[in-house]
């Protein structure tokens, strides 16, 4: 007779999800479409494991991409299994990897209090290292250095043997970089993201005692996302799941979006090859998207070669057609989505948080961003800069590296005269010699009455800061981090010297410290007894995506690798042109075009009601307008679904109707299309308002209060109002709202001979 839990499983999953949950032993594939339920999959398999006695909370590892991901399973399975959820270890892969290092890196002479170097310090320390081989930095990327040496250990290479298998002058020279910049980490005792699972990866194939615990340990090991790893991320799962073979993994090939990351799609093609016996289970039901949104992105995706045949369908109805509009340029594009949004939320059918607007390049948020602060629609950017990446916390944060570890170059190089204290470049030169031919860390060095004597004439400037960071180091596993990061702020005197700033810079830098203060604080009441090592850990590993807070009631704006693993309920896919979507990068490449593709697919399944796709018959691009041609990928969507919006004033609505009246729809569902968009003729007029006439027109000599004299290029009739393009004199162009930006008309008859009103 079936149990109370196999009764809800039978209830709350569908047949396909129930078999993938209740799989017994041996290798399992879930190739889980977008939308079809993956997160349920893990979370009722792992209730399902400890339900059924198959393995205790401790022996189960599930492993994701996201902090937000792994926080998320992690809550429903406690909501299943209760205080168990509590003794599973889930987390992302550098998380799990930082934890196994902590406790058995000194196996392989990783020490124990590692620092985790995060991506800018990473390029910093590249740079330094470049510099030091007389690389010019400004005639080479330092960042394809960083790169291809992130790529050199996703492959699970290290200095010597990419310098064994370099065939030209540029992977030697890499390797040259890459094996000083090794140095470089390991006289700061610390570790990058990539070091993290390289470094996990060699501790498991040292095969001392973490190998045999943790293989023991791990009965049963989850991965999801598995679409994304890389060969480094391929061997840490597979040398921990041997013992048992009991390895599930989920994801999904049509979502491999990150090659450029390193991440390898052919591991999970080729997961019955790697593993013979593995049983694979398709979730193909999608619970997110309506029927026409299903039919696109099917029909788009199954262009690739490079795939397992899978095809998303629904129980709920097509739903509202697909809108293609072709702009004029970016602007009129910008304006299409603002209007199209505005009218939505004024008719009350959805909040500004229900909206997002993707696109391919970070570079095209620019005409979003003017457009939307014009008419005031609250927008979020994704994708900009990160909260830890600004000056002000990247300085408290450096402050804390050094407590935590004195070895920090790259911190104490950035805290040292900041704020100033009179410590040059020649007085802290001095220092990293001394350092460095003592093998001192500046806590010893403080501590040495011989090592502080070796500053000579530098010591007067020295000394002070030495004993202050070594008095910060001793208390720091005596007090919380809050209060050990008020002593910092307070003894460095950094607080003190930006209120003496009293600038609106200044007070802008005072909220963001305030704002970390808050973040330390509940950090302390939710680990009363982590410290600060765990406090730097998640700073250092924690993601854009992660901040993302859903809550607010924003228009979203962010590129399309940003959406992925999220939802909405109106997506506006942007920008479909060739060079942007697929990429100019891309358009030689056929493999690369495939993951292109991909990343269409994945943008148009985060649409779950109503989706719009754009493109624009002018770009600003390169200084200078282009002309654009539409995307090959909106010439693999299916007809049908598409309704087509030219760019004239006439509203999305009206074409709606006299489609599906010329499709020969009856009119009762010209009538539920319609209610289910809203009262059209209400819609229209908050959509279209007609403004009257502007007081401007194209070649009118013009003042603003801010960018002074310019000339009128463009006027715009949107929404009750006109959006003005001005090529300023000194400041370029700007685009104007007539409404709010003051702007005046220069009378040309009345300018005398100075040339002045």
């Amino acid at each position: 007779m079936a149990s109370a839990f196999e009764e809800a499983l039978k209830r709350e999953l569908n047949p396909d999800q129930l078999a993938a949950v209740t799989h017994d032993t041996g290798p399992l594939l879930v190739l889980a479409g977008a939308g079809s339920g993956k997160t349920r999959v893990l979370a009722y398999r792992l209730a399902y494991l400890l339900h059924t006695g198959k393995c205790r909370p401790y022996q189960v590892l599930a492993v994701t991409f996201t902090n937000k991901a792994a926080e998320e399973m992690r809550t429903r399975i406690a909501g299943l299994v209760g205080p168990d959820a509590d003794s599973v270890l889930i987390g992302t892969f550098h998380r799990t990897c930082v934890l196994f290092l902590r406790k058995y890196g000194e196996e392989i002479e990783v020490p124990r209090s590692f620092e985790i170097l995060d991506d800018h310090g990473s390029l910093i320390l590249v740079k330094r290292v470049m510099r030091h081989l007389d690389i010019d930095t400004k005639k080479e990327d330092p960042r394809s250095y960083q790169n291809a040496i992130s790529g050199a250990k996703a492959a699970l290479l290290n200095p010597e043997q990419l310098e064994a298998k370099a065939f030209d002058r540029w992977t030697k020279k890499v390797a040259a970089v890459y094996e000083r910049y090794q140095r470089g980490l390991s006289a700061a005792k610390a570790l990058d993201f990539d070091d993290l699972i390289m470094q996990a990866v060699l501790l498991l194939e040292n095969k001392g005692r973490a190998f045999d615990e943790l293989t023991t340990r791990f009965k049963y090991i989850l991965v999801d996302e598995y679409q994304d790893i890389n060969y480094a991320q391929y061997r840490f799962v597979s040398i921990l799941a041997a013992k048992w073979g009991n390895l599930a993994v989920v994801g999904d090939d049509d979502q491999a979006i990150y090659g450029f990351r390193g991440a390898d799609s052919s591991f999970i093609l080729n997961f019955k090859e790697d593993f013979p016996n593995a049983s694979v289970v398709k979730l193909e039901r999608n619970y997110r998207s309506s029927g026409n949104i299903l039919k696109c992105a099917n029909q788009v995706v199954k262009c690739n070669d490079s795939r397992r045949a899978k095809v998303l369908w629904t129980e709920s109805e097509d739903g509202e057609p697909i809108i293609h509009y072709m702009a004029t340029n970016e602007e009129d594009e910008a304006h299409f989505c603002a209007s199209t949004i505005q009218g939505f939320v004024d008719a009350g059918l959805v909040k500004y948080t229900d909206c997002a607007v993707l696109y391919r390049t970070n570079s095209q948020s620019r005409s979003f961003e003017e457009v939307f602060s014009l008419r005031e629609i609250p927008h979020q950017i994704i994708g900009g800069m990160r909260f830890y990446e600004r000056k002000e916390v990247k300085d408290v944060i450096s402050y804390l590296q050094v407590v935590n570890n004195p070895w920090s170059g790259i911190a104490l190089e950035r805290i040292i005269n900041n704020p100033t204290r009179g410590i040059g470049p020649k007085s802290y030169g001095h220092l990293v010699q001394i350092l460095t031919e003592l093998n001192m860390n500046i806590v010893e060095l403080a501590e040495s009455k011989e090592g502080l004597a070796n500053l000579d004439k530098f010591r007067g400037k020295l000394e002070p800061f030495l004993l202050m960071m070594c008095g910060f180091h001793e208390m720091r596993e005596q007090i919380p981090v809050y209060a050990l990061t008020v002593k910092v702020l307070e003894e460095s005197e950094y607080i003190r010297r930006l209120k003496e700033a009293d600038s609106i810079e200044a007070e802008s830098r005072l909220e963001n410290i305030q704002e970390l203060l808050g973040a330390i604080k509940r950090y302390d009441e939710t680990y009363p007894t982590e410290g600060l090592p765990v406090f730097l850990e998640q700073v250092a590993l924690i993601s854009d995506v992660d901040r993302l807070e859903m809550g607010d009631d924003t228009v979203k704006l962010m590129t399309c690798h940003s959406a992925k693993g999220l939802e909405f309920d109106m997506i506006f896919l942007t920008g479909l042109e060739e060079g942007l979507l697929p990429h100019s990068r891309s358009i030689q490449d056929a493999r690369q075009i495939e993951e292109e593709r991909r990343l269409c697919y994945v943008a148009l399944t985060r649409a779950k009601k109503r989706l719009f796709l754009t493109w624009s018959l002018r770009r600003l691009r390169g200084g200078g307008f282009n002309d654009a041609m539409p995307s090959r990928f909106l010439r693999e969507m299916p007809p049908e679904v598409l309704f087509f919006e030219s760019g004239n004033p006439d509203d999305i609505f009206g074409h709606l109707e006299s489609t599906v009246q010329k499709r020969g729809g009856r009119m009762e569902k010209v009538g539920r299309l319609v209610t289910s968009w809203g009262d059209a003729d209400t819609l229209r007029k908050k959509m279209r308002a007609e403004s009257p006439p502007s007081a401007f027109r194209k070649g009118d000599r013009v003042i603003h209060d801010k960018w002074g004299k310019g000339d009128v290029h463009d006027v715009r009739d949107v929404g009750g109002d006109h959006f003005i393009t001005v090529r300023f004199d000194d400041f370029g162009s700007r685009l104007l709202s007539e409404n709010k930006a003051n702007l005046k008309k220069i009378d040309i008859d009345k300018i005398g001979d100075g040339g002045t009103l």
